[in-house]
Parts: C-alpha cells; structure tokens; sequence
C-alpha cells in the first residue's frame, strides 16, 4: 500500500511512521495493547463523503485500557477516548491543542503534520507539511507542538480511528468568539487553507499558504 501511494504522489514523498522523520512529530506506542478498543469501534458507521468525530465513546471509560492509558501516559490526568472517520483526501486546515493526542489506526490512513514553530506572523506554508502513513493496528502520540487534521484515506474506502486526548478537548466552548479566532473548540486551535470551504464558511482562521495538498487514491 505505501510504495503506491509513493508512486501516485511522488510530491508528498510519503514515509511510514516507522521513520525517523516522523520522531520530530511524535512517536510509535507499542507499549499498549489497543485490540479491545479496536474491536469496540471497528464497526463504528461512518459517512463516505465527509468525516464524523465523537471526542468521548461513553463504553471506553470502564475498560482497563482507559485507567491505563490516563494514569500512565497522561501522568494521571483526566482523558477521553473517541473515534473518527469517513472520506478525506485533502489537507485543508491544521489543528493543535495542548497535550499529547493519540492515533489509532482501525484501517489504514494518511496523516499530514507539521509543526506549531512553523507557523510565522500567522502564516504557514503548505510546503512545511509532512505525510507519514499508518497502517491498520499501529498507534501513535503526537506531540503537543505537532499541527494535524483529518487523516486521509488511502483508498476509496472509509477511514476509522481511534483519537485518545485530554479530557475536554474539541468540545464547544462556553463564549462565542469573534470570526477568525484560531481558537475553535475547548484546547483546539485551527488555521485553515482558504480552499478548505466548510470551515472558512464556518469562521476559521485563514493562514496556510500554498497547495491545498491533496492524495491520489
């Protein structure tokens, strides 16, 4: 699957995450055991046109991996464990929060990353992004300095994954802020490509120059 998304998309120069260039954005967790979690949501539906997002499975909370994951990863620290997934092929906007976030991977997917340094005077060129792959059963941490969205697929069919934050994170905020805010969500900041039309009709920040970067599935 990865040497032919590298030969349709020799302009991305996509690399596993098994890299050493993915260690500036994060880093592969094997230290844990995510099948339960896996079995729980691989079935989970999802649109074929867009993306769907749940911050908080409510069946997570009672699994050992949950008390795990909080007490040993996040030092303690209250979290969520949600899911996502859907269609999605294109850059579009880049997100950051503070603290590490989790990637599970149901199915195979595509992740574009940078990282917040690159951001100058409220810009950040598209050029500075870096695609890495995972494939089905490998989980990541990105870092908190690590920008990011949706996955993209790596195939006609839908994306599935599992996204483990600090607790609260995505969630609407109490106060409405003014349009053009990076600040989206609770602990979620946003930057958008002005081609990415759903979230700049939505308000969102416009500050990625350059192609809006898309797969070829």
């Amino acid at each position: 699957m990865l040497t032919r998304l590298q030969q349709l998309n020799p302009e991305l120069n996509i690399q596993s995450v098994e890299t050493a260039e993915f260690s500036k954005y994060g880093r592969l967790l094997t230290e844990y055991d995510f099948s339960e979690l896996i079995n729980l949501m691989k079935d989970f539906p999802v649109p074929t046109n867009t993306n769907t997002y749940t911050a908080e499975v409510d069946e997570t909370k009672t699994m050992p991996l949950y008390t795990e994951l909080s007490t040993c990863l996040y030092g303690e620290m209250p979290i969520q464990i949600g899911f996502g997934g859907g269609y999605n092929v294109s850059l579009n906007a880049l997100e950051w929060h503070n603290g590490n976030e989790v990637n599970v991977a149901i199915s195979d997917f595509l992740v574009m990353l940078a990282s917040i340094q690159d951001i100058v005077d409220g810009k950040i060129d598209s050029a500075k992004v870096k695609t890495f792959y995972l494939k089905k059963g490998q989980a990541i941490e990105m870092y908190g300095t690590t920008l990011h969205y949706s996955p993209c697929n790596v195939c006609n069919d839908v994306f599935r994954m599992i996204v483990v934050l600090p607790k609260g994170t995505n969630l609407p905020l109490d106060s409405k802020l003014e349009k053009g805010n990076m600040l989206t969500a609770k602990n979620k900041w946003l930057i958008a490509h002005p081609e990415a039309s759903s979230e700049v009709n939505a308000g969102a920040y416009v500050g990625i120059t350059g192609l809006n970067l898309t797969v070829k599935i």
